[in-house]
C-alpha cells in the first residue's frame, strides 16, 4: 500500500480520536490487519461471482481478478492456509483484548503483579465453566502444566522467547508475541515510538514544571500585594511609586506617627512572605 494512503488514514485517526503519536505503529498494524481481512472477504465472497462488492471500483475488480489468477498470488493463498491451518483456537474473549485482560487478572490479584504469559494464555482460550475451546487447547494446556512442575517454585515466568508458553506453542513470530498482540516482538528495535514516547513525557513534564512555576508566580504576587496593600494604608495620600522612592524625605516624627500602630502587621506579613517563599526553593 502506497505511504500517502497510510498517512491519511492516520490523519484521520487523529481528527476523530485524541491519542498519542507513539501509537501510531500499532495503528497502522491494526489497519493493515483490517485491510488484509477485508481483501480476503472480497476474493471469498465475490470471486466466482459475475458480480462485484460495490465497495470496489471497475478498475480496481479488473486489477483484482487478474492479479488473483496470477502464479504469485495462488502461491501466497496456498501458505495463507497453511499458516490459517496452524492456528490451534481464536481467543474466548470476544471483544476484550489481551491488554484488558492482563489488567483484569493483575487488579483481582492481592499484589497486583502481572500475570504470566501462559496464565494469560490459558484463561482466554477455555470456556465459562473452564473447558478448554477443543482438543488442539487441552494438549497446549496439558504441555503448560507440564512445564510448570518442572521449574523451580521460585523462578518467575518472565515474558521472552524461552518463557512457558513458548516452549508449549513454539517461537512466536517476529513483530508479534502471543497474547501481547499487534506490534510486539521479542528484539524489536522500535526507535520510532521509544523516542517518540520519551519525547512525549519530557513535553508533560515540562508542561507540569510550567504550571507549578505559573502558581509559585502567583503566591509570589499575592504576597507582594498584600505589603502594597499594607504600605496604602501606612500612606494613603501618597502613591507607590513615591513610597518606593527612596529620595522621598521623612522625618522621624512622621515614621513613628505613621509606622508604629501597622508595623506589627507588617512585620508579620513580611515575615510570613519571605520564610514561605524561602522554603519553596530549598
Amino acid at each position: 500500500m502506497p505511504n500517502y494512503y497510510k498517512t491519511e488514514m492516520w490523519d484521520l485517526v487523529q481528527e476523530k480520536f485524541d491519542i498519542d503519536p507513539f501509537l501510531e505503529p500499532w495503528i497502522l498494524s491494526s489497519l493493515s490487519s483490517k485491510w488484509r481481512n477485508f481483501k480476503s472477504s472480497v476474493k471469498r465472497d465475490w470471486f466466482q461471482c459475475k458480480e462485484r462488492d460495490e465497495r470496489v471500483s471497475d478498475d480496481d475488480w479488473a486489477w483484482l481478478l487478474r492479479y488473483w489468477s496470477t502464479d504469485k498470488a495462488l502461491k501466497e493463498e496456498v501458505v495463507g492456509k497453511e499458516n490459517r491451518d496452524r492456528v490451534l483456537s481464536a481467543h474466548a474473549l470476544g471483544s476484550k483484548s489481551y491488554a484488558c485482560k492482563r489488567d483484569e487478572m493483575a487488579e483481582s490479584r492481592p499484589d497486583k503483579s502481572e500475570p504470566t504469559r501462559a496464565e494469560v494464555y490459558v484463561t482466554a482460550h477455555v470456556s465459562p465453566n473452564g473447558t478448554p475451546l477443543n482438543d488442539k487447547v487441552a494438549k497446549v494446556i496439558e504441555r503448560i502444566n507440564e512445564k510448570k512442575t518442572q521449574i523451580e517454585p521460585s523462578h518467575h515466568d518472565s515474558p521472552g522467547p524461552r518463557d512457558i508458553l513458548s516452549q508449549a506453542l513454539g517461537e512466536d513470530k517476529y513483530h508479534h508475541s502471543r497474547t501481547f498482540g499487534l506490534g510486539s516482538g521479542w528484539g524489536m528495535k522500535n526507535s520510532r515510538v521509544s523516542i517518540l514516547k520519551k519525547a512525549l513525557e519530557a513535553k508533560r513534564n515540562a508542561e507540569e514544571n510550567v504550571e507549578k512555576m505559573k502558581g509559585e508566580s502567583y503566591e509570589v504576587k499575592a504576597g507582594e500585594g498584600k505589603i502594597m496593600t499594607l504600605l496604602h494604608k501606612l500612606h494613603p495620600n501618597v502613591s507607590i511609586g513615591e513610597l518606593l522612592d527612596s529620595t522621598t524625605q521623612v522625618t522621624p516624627n512622621q515614621i513613628l506617627q505613621t509606622y508604629l500602630p501597622l508595623y506589627n502587621d507588617l512585620s508579620s506579613e513580611v515575615n510570613s512572605f519571605v520564610i514561605k517563599n524561602t522554603s519553596q526553593r530549598v
